[in-house]
Formats: C-alpha cells, structure tokens, sequence
C-alpha cells in the first residue's frame, strides 16, 4: 500500500470512529467460478457454470470500487487464471492505485507469470508434500503446485502460500511446514469452511473442534519456543489465537466491522461466504457503492479465513495488527 493509500485508510478509519460509517474497503471478488481442481472441501462447487461480468464489465466494476473507497482487491475463485482477462484486470486495479492480490490453486501460475508480476501478493494453496496435497486436490498437483511456486518466487513475486485444515492434514503439521520451509515461502493456516458445504463434503473434511484447537495450540506452541518450523509459520499470532479461542469456547457469530464484502462472478455482493445465511445485491444494477450500503453483518461460526478480522481490529484501533495491515 502507498502512502496514498495509507492516508486513504486513515480517514477511512476516522470516519469509522467518529460516525461508525461502514466504508468498504477490502473486497474478495471470486472472478469466476470455474476451476482447474476439484478440491473435496470446495464451498464454491454451486458456482461452476455461474455467469461471469466480461471484460468492460469489469473494468468498470473496478472503477467503481475505486470510487467507492475500495483500497485492496483480492482476485479468487473458482481460479481466477482462467480468466484470459486477468492480466488487464490485475493491471487496472494498480493503475487505479490499489491493493492487488490473487488467490490461486497454482496449477497455471507458469504460464502466467508475467501477468503476475504486478501483484503486491500471490497467494497459492498448498496443503502439504504430495501425500497429503493431491488427495486433497488432484493427483499429480502438488508437484505442479511446488515448481509454480519455485518459479514465482525466483521471478521475484512476492508469495504466500495457503494450506486449509481439513481431516487429512490437521494432524499433519508439522510435515506441512516442513514442505514450506523448504520451500521459503511463508504458509497461512486457515480451516476449511463449512459454510455451503454438503453434509457428505462436511463429514469427510471439517475436523472436530478439539482437532483444529489442538492444531492451533501446537502452532503457537512453535511460535513461543522459536522453533525453527515456526520461521514458516504465515499466521499472525492474533490469527491464531483467534482460531484456539474459537474452537475452545464454541460459536460466537460475526466478529467483524462491516468494512469488507465478498463479490461473486456475476456481481453478486455478499458480506461473507462464511455467513450461515446471507443476502445478496447487485453491484451490477445498483452500482458497487449502493449494493455495499444495502449489506449487513451476518451469524456465522466463525471466520475461517480472518482477513476480515485484521482490517475490523484497524478500525477499532488495536495497536498490534495497525502496522501490519499497512505494511501490506
């Protein structure tokens, strides 16, 4: 983020607490909702053949993002490189200033390399060495995954990988960080999302409350004792401990501001893919700014994935995540 930016998401931030004015500021905009991978655990299998906003479309969905406050997109899906207009979209958002990420199962990363140049990260998922990685996700793709990554990274494309806490690899940790560490890219734990979830899909891939708290405690543990597996540790402590007091102390609802939305490919907003039941409104029809000011927070079981929560502990002004949300 550019000192523009910073100065952008201060006002934001005082006109939060002066007023509690939601402003949006982050959106996860899931591009497209077909996919190169048939994860066991995806909660957007329902979006596979949705409709798509085409190129002019978007762009200007970006612009009114813009104009809306919107300080960071993050580009996912479904994967978003399956989108031959991703590099212009990745383009646009820098030109009009902004944040840009992109979230990726990484099997087409190689080919894309230099439309992802711009990106200020690439989040690639990875669950692990290939015994765990492609039951979770296609055999054969974790070594595709892993030479992506090795490409992006020599190519200088700053990298995050992004590893979910399903049943196969919740007891798996520290193998999980061994394959990251090795790898030199930092790794962000998060559990797999039980929202939209079938009852099978659940049943074979959402770990028991005392299986994720276990594994959080254990990364924390690392994290104390400076363990060498704790260097590829992604995870904020506060993340972390999150998750811990959330599996230990049972569902809590939403704990985030309203300063954030999920977009779906057909310019659906939504507050959260996580919400247990949600409304939606079309950015489309009624322009990003007047869709965003129809939201509202949702009951959830709590976040899985807790950028949400960084940019909420912003606006409320908690001194130990401030620095880390700007340094982005």
């Amino acid at each position: 983020m550019d000192l523009r930016g910073k100065v952008k998401l201060a006002q934001a931030v005082l006109r939060y607490q002066v007023g509690w004015e939601s402003t949006p500021i982050a959106v996860a905009w899931l591009v497209t909702g077909r996919c190169t991978a048939s994860c066991t655990y995806c909660r957007w299998k329902r979006l596979r053949e949705s409709p798509e906003l085409d190129t002019a479309q978007a762009l200007r969905m970006i612009d009114d993002m813009h104009d809306a406050g919107v300080l960071m997109i993050s580009f996912t899906g479904g994967e978003p490189l399956l989108r031959d207009d991703i590099g212009e979209l990745t383009r646009h958002v820098k030109a009009r200033g902004l944040v840009c990420k992109l979230n990726t199962n990484g099997l087409l990363v190689e080919r894309h390399l230099k439309e992802l140049g711009p990106l200020d990260l690439l989040q690639v998922s990875l669950d692990g060495p290939p015994s765990l990685h492609d039951p979770l996700r296609g055999a054969g793709s974790a070594e595709r995954v892993t030479r992506a990554v090795k490409c992006a990274r020599d190519a200088g494309i700053s990298l995050q990988l992004v590893a979910c806490l399903s049943k196969a690899t919740v007891g798996a940790i520290d193998e999980v960080l061994r394959y990251a560490l090795e790898l030199r890219v930092p790794l962000h734990f998060q559990p797999v999302a039980p929202a939209d979830l079938s009852a099978e899909d659940r049943e074979a891939s959402v770990p028991s409350r005392v299986e994720l708290g276990d594994a959080f405690a254990h990364l924390l543990h690392l994290q104390r004792r400076r363990d060498r597996l704790a260097r590829a540790i992604g995870n904020p402590r506060s993340e972390l401990q999150y998750h811990l007091e959330v599996c230990r102390e049972g569902r809590r609802g939403c704990d985030a501001a309203l300063v954030t939305a999920t977009m779906l490919p057909d310019g659906e907003l939504i507050f959260c893919g996580n919400a247990i039941d949600y409304e939606s409104f079309s950015a489309v029809k009624l322009g990003f700014r007047n869709a965003f000011a129809r939201l509202s927070v949702p009951d959830c079981e709590g976040c899985t994935c807790v950028g949400k929560l960084r940019l909420t502990k912003v606006f409320r002004l908690d001194p130990d995540v401030i620095w880390e949300v700007l340094g982005l």
